[in-house]
């Protein structure tokens, strides 16, 4: 068991392009959901579609949007910006 009077959490590495991710490797996606409904192959998941938050304090933004497909009852972490000011979500692409 952790020594929890210690601090504790994950350290965050330089980012990695997709097709070097490893199995294992803890992957860590921040975003602004810009479309979020059904998923039209399974009605008990959800398709999300996300573009990074965090994008613009890399030297290149890469903002193209992400889709996943999600069990609906899968919980997600959150966050608000802190101390930081981040670039306003993209206006959804689509009609």
């Amino acid at each position: 068991m952790p020594d929890r009077s210690k601090p504790f959490g994950l350290s965050f590495g330089k980012p990695v392009a997709v097709q070097e991710l490893q199995e294992g490797q803890i992957v860590v996606l921040d975003g602004y959901v810009v479309e979020a409904g059904p998923d039209p192959d399974d009605p008990d998941r959800v398709r999300v579609v996300v573009v990074r938050a965090l994008a613009g304090l890399e030297e290149q933004r890469d903002q193209r949007e992400v889709v996943l497909s999600i069990p609906g009852d899968m919980k997600l972490g959150t966050a608000q910006p802190f101390n930081m000011d981040l670039p306003a979500p993209p206006a959804p692409s689509r009609p």
